[in-house]
């Protein structure tokens, strides 16, 4: 038997170890790295495709999927780019957080002109805010510590 399984179960974080990467080149020690409870955190899981389902079974299927499964692995954006985009509404407008959703968000067939724009700014709304996983590498790469012996730099 098979178990539905998400990308975004991934640990980011690396146990904590890694830090958050929060604009160009900087990395904050400080900032809490935790995709199970913040959107920015989390991997963006879309799909992108130029054929789909029929509205009314995809918006099912994607309920059906959002009521079997936590909150932090839920979809993101959904876009047949000649058809429909599906996302999220939230307090503050058309944002492809699920954490914030009051309401799922499908375009109507009016705005097939616009939908590969409008996916561009789903997802662009997402890096604005994301944060990046700036890994350990001494970590991943399972060295803790050095047997090095260590030496003055220039000689007397």
């Amino acid at each position: 038997m098979h178990s539905k399984r998400s990308v975004k179960e991934l640990d980011r974080s690396n146990k904590g170890k890694n830090r958050a990467f929060v604009g160009p080149g900087i990395a904050q020690e400080w900032i809490e790295f935790d995709p199970n409870t913040n959107y920015r955190d989390q991997i963006f899981g879309f799909v992108f495709t130029s054929s789909s389902m029929q509205r009314d079974t995809l918006v099912l299927g994607i309920q059906r999927f959002n009521a079997s499964s936590p909150i932090q692995h839920w979809m993101n954006l959904f876009c047949a780019f000649n058809k429909l985009v599906i996302s999220y509404q939230t307090p503050n407008g058309l944002s492809p957080n699920p954490m914030e959703a009051i309401s799922l968000y499908c375009t109507k067939d009016t705005e097939i002109p616009d939908l590969l724009l409008l996916f561009y700014c789903i997802l662009a709304s997402f890096v604005d805010v994301a944060h990046v996983a700036k890994p350990n590498y001494f970590d991943y790469g399972s060295i803790p510590s050095s047997s090095a012996t260590y030496h003055d730099l220039a000689s007397q």
